[in-house]
């Protein structure tokens, strides 16, 4: 379960009147197991909430509890630990390696955690092979479709089996069609955790369990 508990986030400094309120007093329980849509326009505050649930960000006050661990008592470096075991992340654009294979770009949180190259390697492949690209293993982004470059973000977010995934307008640089071709491996991979995606299209957002609209920093 997640818990936000009057989370509010303010940008810049109150005493030199230049600041930005982007969250206020936000309250919002995520049970196990539950789909969730994040939907507001530009500048609502959408990013930054999904941002503060990942442990990027931190609220100005309030507390984010996850699975009975309040974020606010953790180090940086405890923070930075407790994301990469579990949370993934999948980004609209991408956030892969240049320079590297499909299988080293989903290999990669496994390495960086300390497992061998070979092992972290077959654990890619096997995830490539979930979400249709195994064929495309040895492929580098630059010769790969958005699609295709997505399905190996999403394969990249899965392979520590995190409790927690976190889309920031998954489908934002693909075709209608690639889009909602994103949307349903996502849905199938991630139907027994907790899913959290933000994104501005309504039909999108539909097809998460549950659709929470933000404006103006406040759930609405």
């Amino acid at each position: 379960m997640i818990e936000l508990k009057n989370v509010s986030k303010i940008y810049g400094s109150e005493k030199k009147d230049t600041f930005v309120k982007a969250l206020t007093d936000i309250d919002l329980t995520i049970e196990d197991k539950e789909s969730v849509s994040i939907i507001g326009k530009s500048g609502s505050g959408k990013t930054t909430l999904l941002n503060i649930i990942g442990t990027l960000i931190k609220p100005t006050s309030g507390h984010i509890i996850i699975d009975g661990i309040d974020m606010a008592e953790l180090s940086l470096d405890k923070l930075a630990v407790f994301r990469n075991e579990h949370i993934g992340f999948v980004y609209q654009a991408y956030m892969l390696e240049g320079s590297l294979t499909a299988t080293e770009n989903v290999a990669l949180p496994l390495m960086i955690s300390g497992e061998a190259p070979k092992k972290a390697f077959i654990k890619a492949e096997e995830m490539l092979e979930k979400v249709g690209l195994f064929e495309r293993r040895k492929h580098k982004p630059d010769e790969l479709s958005g699609g295709e470059k997505q399905r190996i973000a999403i394969a990249r977010a899965m392979i520590k089996d995190p409790c927690l995934i976190l889309a920031d307008e998954p489908t934002g640089n693909l075709d209608e069609e690639t889009g909602r071709m994103i949307m349903k491996w996502l849905k199938e991979l991630t139907k027994e955790k907790k899913f959290i995606m933000v994104t501005h299209d309504n039909e999108l957002a539909s097809l998460a369990d549950r659709q929470i609209r933000i404006k103006d920093g406040r759930i609405c």
